[in-house]
C-alpha cells in the first residue's frame, strides 16, 4: 500500500498489538522502510507508551524517524506543532495547514 500511494508523514506505534507485550511491528516496519527505497520517501513519528530508550535511540539514529513521542505525555497542541513543523521544515510543503484531530476542526 505504502509503494501505491503518496504519503508525506507516517504516524507509528511501536506496540501495534498492545495486548501483546513483545509485539514490535510499528519497528518492524520502520525498519523494513528504511531498508527499502520508501525508507527516504517520508518522514515518520514513532509513538509508544511503552518504548524504551533503545527503540528510541535506534528510531533516530539508525533508522532516521523524525520523532520519537511518548505516549504518557502526549499532549495534543505539541502533537499538531510537531506535524506542522515536518511539513514545512523537513517536508518542504508549507501549506495552511489545518490539521483535525478527533473530531477539532479549530487550526492553526
Amino acid at each position: 500500500m505504502l509503494a501505491s500511494r503518496l504519503y508525506h508523514l507516517l504516524v507509528l506505534d511501536i506496540r501495534m498489538q498492545s495486548d501483546d507485550p513483545t509485539n514490535e511491528d510499528g519497528m518492524d516496519l520502520l525498519r523494513d522502510l528504511h531498508r527499502s527505497d520508501l525508507g527516504a520517501a517520508f518522514a515518520v513519528i514513532l509513538c509508544s507508551g511503552y518504548g524504551s530508550f533503545a527503540q528510541m535511540r535506534e528510531a533516530s539514529f539508525v533508522l532516521h524517524a523524525a520523532d520519537f513521542l511518548d505516549k504518557g505525555s502526549f499532549h495534543e497542541e505539541l502533537f499538531l506543532e510537531r506535524v506542522r513543523e515536518l511539513f514545512s521544515q523537513i517536508l518542504k510543503i508549507q501549506l495552511g495547514l489545518r490539521i483535525p484531530l478527533a473530531g477539532r476542526t479549530d487550526g492553526p
